[in-house]
């Protein structure tokens, strides 16, 4: 849990895989914003082509508009309606702990 009472709570996943605490995302109870921190990630995601690859896989999902730079520019939650929508966020986060994993 990062962040503090009703009003700027948040949760979100942690992965640690070989002592090492990997951040996949937050939500933040203030204004239900779904906060992907690319920039936090660790290995395998500290390389610039690495990076790029999650940013483009995050950006076909409907809702993520993330610059190539990765600075934070994260939807509502509400933008992720739909199945598939879900399914794709879903499914990038299955590879997304799978490299990890696999580094």
């Amino acid at each position: 849990m990062v962040g503090a009472g009703q009003r700027d709570g948040s949760v979100g996943p942690v992965l640690d895989h070989r002592g090492i605490k990997h951040w996949l995302f937050r939500l933040w109870a203030r204004d239900g914003v779904l906060d992907v921190s690319v920039t936090d990630l660790k290995a395998p995601f500290e390389t610039p082509e690495r990076r790029s690859e999650l940013i483009r896989r995050l950006n076909e999902i409907p809702g993520f508009n993330i610059p190539q730079d990765g600075a934070k520019r994260s939807p509502k939650l509400a933008a992720l309606t739909g199945e598939p929508a879900l399914r794709q966020l879903l499914d990038t986060f299955d590879w997304v702990i799978n490299e990890i994993r696999a580094s």
